[in-house]
């Protein structure tokens, strides 16, 4: 539940929140530049269409913070480690539908935040938009699980369901009294249509925002840590078919972080307020980097419903994209790999989680070959 602040809790966390602001003016900025992104899509040698695709890329590419930005977000993006050298553009290989995308940087310091536009292409084309935010020390990405408590993760689903169903009730409300009017006017079978169907979808959004708040989960949704509030978004409720009928698309809940100190981890707290030095712990969606056997490998892993995980990783020197599928069990997860295009399987991870490392061993399929694995989170 959230916390009341009294007159004397706003004024202690004020401070720090103010010595914190004064030292963003020392902090050093990371360098920001833009590559062009090419690669093969098989949609556009029937379109001839030339895809748009700007990219950040963060420098010095050496620097170990901007190689776990970089990292991360060209795994994510497209399936590949970032950029190996300095150059005007790069080639991902398959691009996998996107058509044209822009970035801008939204904040620089402590915090590296990125905002991105993104065009793609499916059975019609559509825009979209996503954040990416970073520890500018370490180039760790900022994930719920690292700066909210349980507790805490539970209060910010708790405001974002209270404004995604004022959102989808109002839009009920507007559609239905549209509907009333297009009748009035005998409208056609396809503005009726249309209206019953926008209908219905924000009436099962709405029933989906209504259900038992355990039933979502904080990393499925987008932070943005501005200099003032958190901002904390759920992705639209439709899917891709249904997209043109979804009026109120994204949902974002401003937090301010006065009312989020209480709930705030120890790395939350040193991250957002600049106060004491606060580790993170959380392995999943952080890039990870270290070895199997004596190979260099770079791993990134997600776990977004609580037991299946999922990901990908590199052996450093090959730079080839293995995917990883499997589940969690508490603080073991095994993993099955499989070569980029999904054909066979190649072998097996056992990991423990420990603390911000995974520790454990990776096998062949057979079981006949076993080397040590290691690998750590910035």
């Amino acid at each position: 539940m959230r916390i009341p602040l009294d007159t004397y809790m706003k004024k202690t966390i004020l401070l720090p929140i103010l010595a914190w602001t004064f030292s963003l003016h020392a902090s050093a900025e990371l360098k920001v530049e833009s590559v062009k992104i090419i690669g093969k899509d098989a949609r556009a040698a029937d379109t001839a269409f030339i895809p748009d695709i700007n990219m950040p890329v963060v420098l010095p590419l050496t620097g170990p913070a901007a190689a776990n930005i970089n990292d991360a977000m060209y795994i994510e993006l497209f399936g590949t480690l970032a950029p190996p050298k300095v150059a005007k553009k790069y080639d991902v290989g398959v691009l996998e539908g996107m058509a044209s995308q822009e970035f801008s940087v939204t904040r620089n310091d402590r915090i590296l935040t990125l905002e991105f536009d993104t065009e793609g292409c499916g059975a019609y084309c559509e825009g979209y938009q996503q954040v990416f935010a970073f520890d500018a020390k370490t180039g760790r990405r900022i994930t719920p699980a690292d700066v909210l408590t349980s507790q805490g993760q539970r209060e910010a689903l708790r405001l974002l369901r209270r404004k995604k169903i004022a959102a989808y009730s109002e839009q009920i409300e507007i559609n239905r009294a549209d509907l009333q009017v297009q009748r009035h006017k005998k409208a056609g079978k396809e503005v009726i249509g249309d209206l019953q169907e926008r209908i219905a979808l924000n009436a099962d959004c709405l029933a989906q925002a209504k259900a038992p708040m355990t039933e979502e989960r904080i990393r499925w949704h987008r932070l943005n840590p501005t200099r003032e509030a958190l901002l904390v978004t759920s992705a639209r409720c439709s899917n891709h078919a249904m997209r043109a009928l979804d009026d109120v698309d994204q949902v974002t809940v401003k937090i301010p972080y006065g009312e989020i100190m209480p709930h705030l981890t120890p790395y939350g707290r040193s991250l957002f307020l600049g106060e004491g030095d606060g580790k993170p712990t959380e392995v999943f969606g952080q890039v990870l980097r270290g070895k199997i056997g004596t190979n260099s490998i770079t791993m990134l892993i997600s776990n977004e419903d609580g037991e299946n995980v999922h990901g990908s990783y590199f052996y450093n020197r090959q730079r080839k994209k293995l995917e990883l599928n499997g589940q969690r069990r508490g603080k073991t997860i095994e993993l099955t790999e499989s070569i980029d295009d999904g054909s066979s399987n190649t072998g097996k991870f056992v990991l423990t989680i420990d603390s911000s490392t995974v520790k454990g061993a990776w096998s062949d399929m057979k079981g006949t070959k076993q080397f040590e694995v290691t690998a750590s989170a910035p």
